[in-house]
């Protein structure tokens, strides 16, 4: 309970992000509602601190504000991921790991 209260800005700015990310989507269905959801909390709790680091700021400060726009992107990127059918997203992974050109 202690970290909720702590935290309670970190949790309105991920869920914001991911809100804003499904309200604004040209679709709305189940399934990609719930990829933007897994995909938004996954981002936000995973890149903000190593982004914040290599960028040399100071995560009390940034934290809450890039965590929203991580939880932005990974919504975004699950879209992607959903709506894409299997042979272009096989080619973007390919191009991404080096494997094609």
């Amino acid at each position: 309970m202690i970290w909720l209260r702590d935290n309670v800005w970190l949790l309105a700015v991920v869920v914001g992000g991911i809100a804003v990310s499904i309200i604004v989507s040209e679709t709305h269905s189940w399934r990609e509602s719930f990829a933007k959801i897994a995909g938004g909390l996954f981002c936000a709790a995973v890149f903000p601190g190593p982004f914040l680091e290599i960028i040399g700021r100071d995560p009390n400060i940034y934290g809450n504000a890039v965590a929203g726009l991580f939880a932005l992107t990974g919504g975004s990127f699950a879209r992607m991921a959903v709506t894409t059918d299997r042979e272009a997203l096989a080619s973007f992974i390919a191009v991404v790991i080096g494997r094609k050109k």
